[in-house]
């Protein structure tokens, strides 16, 4: 960020320099991540282990006490989903978390 006085003596504007904020790569490389070949895959299994549960987005979303979009958006890679969300998911799908993971490990 860079500061520039705006013709008033006591206020300054920063600007945004993109290219300088580490912030910005590492969202860059966050949001580029959702679409990689593994990402993809391991969104696969969890919803393949959705669908052996015999569960709709719905009720899934229901048991986690989240809205039907918060499933979709995982499930269409619009949304990550964290280590303890994981966790929540599994067991809301009958699933041991240990194992889950273990299906995604053997795929990627």
């Amino acid at each position: 960020m860079s500061s520039v006085q705006n013709g008033n003596p006591n206020w300054d504007i920063l600007l945004w320099d993109e290219e300088s904020d580490p912030a910005v790569s590492m969202l860059d490389r966050l949001l580029r991540s959702l679409h990689t070949l593994e990402y993809k895959r391991y969104i696969a299994v969890l919803i393949q282990a959705r669908k052996k549960a015999g569960l709709t987005q719905q009720a899934v979303a229901a048991l986690l006490g989240k809205p039907q979009s918060f499933v979709s958006k995982y499930e269409r890679s619009e949304r990550r989903l964290d280590v303890p969300e994981f966790i929540a998911l599994a067991r809301a799908i009958g699933v041991a978390p240990r194992t889950l993971l273990r299906n995604i490990e053997a795929v990627l």
